[in-house]
Parts: C-alpha cells; sequence; structure tokens
C-alpha cells in the first residue's frame, strides 16, 4: 500500500512538474540590410534631385535643405547627371474655407433643467496641398511617372483654442493667417518629404535595419532545461550583437548554427504529447526559424516553421514566420542575391559616363 502511494504522489508530483514550463519572450535586435522592391540596374550607384517649388514653399525651405531631405540608401547623391534623376514639385497650400464656429457648453440642475449656458468661438480651417514626384534615368528612361506625394483630395483642417467671444476668435485668425498658412507649408512640405524618402528607399535603397526582435526561452527556475536554456540566451544574444548589416562573421554562423544544434536537441529530448513538452518544441521551433532568417537562410527557415504548425502550439507563429521566409525568397529573387548582409561602398562611385 505504501509503495502505491509513493506511486500515486510521484506521479502527481510530475503532473504538477509538467505544467511550469513558463516561455518568456527575450529581447534583442537584430541586423540586417534591407531589398529593394525595384532593384535598378547595379551599375546604377549615383542619382541628382531637382525640385520645383513655389515662393510660399521657398519662404520656408531652402532647395538645399529640401534635397538634403532626400537620401537614398546604398545610392551616392551628386548635384547633377546621375543615374537616376528625381524630379519633385511642390504647390502652394490653398486655403479653402475659414469660419469661426461656436460650442455651447450648458449646466444643469438635479432635475434636468439648464440653468447656464457658456459660449465658446474656435476657428476652423480647411486647407488643401498637391506635391508630386517623378524619376528617369540617364538613359531618359521613366521609372516613375508620376509619384502622388500630396493630393488636393486629400482635405486638411485645423482648429485653434477656443475664446470667450466671436471677435476675439476672428481677430486671432486675421491676425495670424499668413503664420498658418505658412505653419501648415511647413508641415505638408515636411511630410512629403518624409514619404517621398520612404518611398525611394523603400523601392530602390538598400536600408541597413535594427530592428527589435524576440525568441522564446525558458524561465522556470526548477526546469531541468532552465540552465541550459539560459546559457543559450546568453550565447545568442552575444553572438547576434556582432552581427551587422554589412557582415556576418564566420565565428558568429558557427555560434549560431551551434545554438541550432541544441534547440533540435531540445526537440527530441522533449518528445511528448502533453502540453508541457508541446511548449517546449514551439520555442524550439520558433528559435531556429528567427535564428535561419537572420542567417539568411529562409529554406530552412520554413521547415522550423511547418514544424511548429504541426506541432499544434501557438500554429499562428508559424505562419507567421513561414511568410516571412517566402517573403525573403521572393526579395532575393528580384534582386538576384542571396543574403541581406553585405557591404556597400560608394567612396569611387561617379555619374554615368557622358557622351
Amino acid at each position: 500500500m505504501k509503495l502505491r502511494i509513493v506511486s500515486l504522489l510521484l506521479l502527481a508530483g510530475n503532473f504538477t512538474f509538467a505544467q511550469k514550463v513558463d516561455l518568456d519572450r527575450y529581447n534583442f535586435q537584430g541586423s540586417y540590410r534591407s531589398l529593394p522592391q525595384r532593384p535598378l540596374d547595379a551599375s546604377y550607384k549615383t542619382y541628382s534631385i531637382r525640385i520645383e517649388a513655389t515662393s510660399s514653399v521657398k519662404d520656408g525651405f531652402s532647395e538645399s535643405g529640401m534635397k538634403e531631405g532626400i537620401t537614398i540608401d546604398g545610392m551616392k547623391k551628386i548635384p547633377e547627371n546621375g543615374h537616376i534623376n528625381i524630379y519633385t514639385l511642390f504647390d502652394d497650400v490653398m486655403i479653402e474655407k475659414s469660419e469661426v464656429k461656436e460650442r455651447t457648453e450648458e449646466k444643469k440642475d438635479r432635475d434636468g433643467k439648464v440653468t447656464s449656458k457658456t459660449y465658446y468661438y474656435y476657428v476652423e480651417v480647411g486647407y488643401s496641398f498637391a506635391a508630386r514626384a517623378s524619376i528617369t534615368d540617364y538613359k531618359g528612361a521613366t521609372l516613375v511617372s508620376n509619384w502622388v506625394l500630396a493630393d488636393r483630395g486629400n482635405k486638411q483642417s485645423y482648429t485653434s483654442t477656443e475664446y470667450s467671444t466671436y471677435s476675439d476668435a476672428a481677430k486671432y485668425y486675421n491676425n495670424n493667417k499668413y503664420e498658418l498658412r505658412n505653419q501648415f507649408t511647413r508641415q505638408q512640405v515636411t511630410a512629403a518629404l518624409q514619404s517621398l524618402n520612404a518611398s525611394l528607399n523603400l523601392n530602390f535603397g538598400y536600408s541597413a535595419r535594427r530592428d527589435p526582435d524576440i525568441l522564446w526561452i525558458l524561465d522556470s527556475k526548477k526546469h531541468p532545461e532552465q540552465g541550459a536554456q539560459q546559457a543559450a540566451w546568453a550565447t545568442f544574444k552575444e553572438t547576434i550583437a556582432t552581427v551587422t548589416p554589412d557582415d556576418i562573421p564566420l565565428e558568429s554562423r558557427l555560434k549560431l548554427q551551434t545554438l541550432i544544434q541544441y534547440f533540435d536537441s531540445v526537440k527530441v529530448k522533449y518528445a511528448g504529447a502533453d502540453k508541457a513538452d508541446k511548449k517546449m518544441r514551439y520555442s524550439s521551433f520558433y528559435n531556429n526559424a528567427k535564428i535561419y532568417l537572420y542567417l539568411d537562410n529562409p529554406e530552412a527557415a520554413i521547415k522550423e516553421a511547418d514544424g511548429l504548425i504541426a506541432n499544434d502550439y501557438d500554429t499562428g507563429d508559424g505562419k507567421y514566420l513561414k511568410k516571412q521566409a517566402e517573403d525573403m525568397i521572393a526579395s532575393f529573387k528580384r534582386n538576384n542575391t542571396n543574403s541581406r548582409h553585405f557591404r556597400i561602398d560608394l567612396n569611387n562611385a561617379e555619374g554615368p559616363k557622358q557622351n
């Protein structure tokens, strides 16, 4: 009888222990180089910018200042006649309406009867802005015919602070309407430049990226795998910090491969059908998929993602990781490369030879 009781206690202990698999997000920064959506000919290394703007835009921005706000990562900006040439046009901000509006604030007694009214007045201004860009290469081919950076159909509005009288609100607008227009112009031109810069880099640039990311690591102090998991995390954190957009050092590759082997062993070690073992395998599949992505090996990442899905614990993460890997494969094909880690040297880059 005593032996049976001891056996039952051991089983109960094992059941309780099996539930204590706590996985925590462990944060790191992952470095790589983004690849363009519309890669240019490999010989295209330079770009130039031409800007046309109305006088009201020029009041708030110098041409050189606007050009400084446009940068394509991985290409060299030259004064004129680049391999690609960006033409931008900034129109005026147009004030389309301005009116003083009223807001009423009521106070009521316990019976819901209005006992007093207070009136507030503010100015509402409606305005629009337009800006666009086009891009050609030095051979005259059109790369982008009309990039809309701002459209007059996208109406903007401004609401002033409130005043106690109609005349104070009207006076505020009359005394400040030119400065308000200048303020709107600065905001809209800045937003258009940011939009252009983002579009240029998405389509043609090679931006150095350092993005937040996570691994799932065991954080259950009494679990027998806790020490090995924490050691693996420490090695990973130290190693991933050596990976840059320019390079994955050979020593770092070897260390990351060793970590993959460790997580592979965890899948075998915790092969049961209970939730605790599934969680251990889930983190192993997830972590390996992430490591393979930073090693520029999307095919291997897909296998890990498929394993995560088949493991049947948080399958959504598996689908997400598989989509990341598939997108990477498509990007590699578009750019005729197999890596997101490479150096770009523009020191000797020159514009195209002119005939």
